[in-house]
């Protein structure tokens, strides 16, 4: 196994992504058509890389089965959110064709975001982040979430940053940051649907550089 830092998605690449967090966060029981999952999560991919500006990337035989993708201040790609921009406004011209479904996961989407932004506010303000860390179902239990991380929090002290946080929620695999030594900022309840209520976490770890 390798671990790349990759600044651009080829269409091969964009597509074992777009499997991966699919099969990670089991898309297909809320959207059920492949290419609605396929439209969400290229948007979502879009904003990731445009709002973002380092990712690393697993890759056994060949193919992408683990991420981290991540914000540090002190470090910007301008042609990346150049690239990335007109991406997107590309994309969103699409929203109005979303399926109910698709329109009703991007909503929760937003559901959580804006409860992430209340935990923020709740905490002391960090600015360095890891957005989106993943690793494919059949690949956990490999050490390939703890060398990802690595690699990530290598690149915030190559920057001499100290402190990053993330988000998870009670849907992920949670126990990964008690155990590695994050620290569990806030909470905060959150009504997906009607039906599904999950607990949405703010942890932070602390690095030396």
């Amino acid at each position: 196994m390798e671990i790349l830092s990759i600044n651009r998605l080829s269409k091969k690449q964009e597509q074992e992504v777009i499997t991966l967090i699919s099969e990670t966060w089991q898309i297909d029981k809320q959207i059920s058509k492949q290419a609605d999952r396929e439209r969400v999560l290229k948007l979502f991919i879009t904003v990731l890389f445009l709002t973002n500006n380092f990712a690393f990337f697993a890759v056994l035989d060949h193919k992408i089965v683990g991420l981290i993708i991540g914000k540090a201040t002190r470090h910007y790609r301008i042609t990346n959110f150049l690239y990335y921009g007109m991406k997107m406004l590309q994309q969103i011209g699409f929203l109005p064709f979303y399926t109910q479904e698709a329109k009703q996961y991007l909503k929760e989407y937003f559901n959580i975001s804006d409860t992430q932004k209340r935990l923020i506010k709740q905490t002391e303000k960090m600015t360095n982040e890891v957005s989106l860390f993943a690793v494919s179902p059949t690949h956990q239990g490999m050490g390939i979430g703890k060398q990802l991380m690595a690699k990530a929090i290598q690149q915030f002290q190559s920057l001499q940053i100290q402190q990053f946080k993330l988000f998870t929620d009670t849907r992920c695999s949670y126990q990964f940051y008690d155990k590695n030594n994050f620290q569990l900022q806030a909470t905060q309840k959150v009504w997906l649907t009607p039906q599904s209520e999950e607990t949405i976490m703010l942890y932070a770890k602390n690095i030396s550089c």
